[in-house]
């Protein structure tokens, strides 16, 4: 049976420590070629809204010593406003609520069934922050007492657990 979870059952159910452990192994299986993961794929339209674009993005991969594969998928509403001077990349929450669009689905690479459905929130800033969390595990000095946060953000709280 696929279960079906939201961001907080994610948060709830997956640690930091986790994730740093899970993703610790999938990146080894990639660098043995035992894993494999697909370059992300973006597809852009012009949007409805006035200066707005639809953006579908959707990346994969498969780790069977985990016995698993997953697909991404964000359905976003983007736009490139200037701010002080710079153009940026902002996703618009346009969804009811005020909310951004991601969905996350496992699937058993024994079975081929779908094994869960959620989204992509909670487990996006846990996964960057692990990324980093890695990176600073072995490239980090070993006497390093010292980190510096650039950003104040989502992301940030992730990158801050992991460190």
């Amino acid at each position: 049976m696929t279960l079906i979870l939201s961001n907080e059952d994610v948060n709830d159910l997956l640690t930091m420590p986790d994730c740093i452990d899970a993703l610790e192994v999938a990146y080894r299986e990639l660098a043995l070629g035992n894993g494999v993961n697909r370059r992300r794929s973006d597809s852009v339209v012009q949007g409805s809204m006035q200066d707005t674009f639809y953006s579908l993005k959707s990346m994969d991969g498969i780790v069977p010593k985990f016995g698993v594969s997953a697909v991404r998928i964000n359905s976003d509403i983007v736009s490139w406003p200037v701010r002080d001077g710079t153009i940026r990349r902002e996703k618009v929450p346009a969804a009811p609520g005020k909310r951004w669009v991601g969905l996350v689905l496992l699937f058993s690479t024994e079975t081929g069934e779908p094994l869960a459905i959620f989204p992509d929130g909670y487990l996006q800033r846990l996964r960057v922050g692990a990324a980093n969390g890695l990176a600073a595990k072995y490239l980090a000095r070993k006497d390093a007492k010292i980190v510096a946060l650039l950003g104040s953000g989502w992301q940030a709280s992730g990158q801050a657990m992991a460190i």
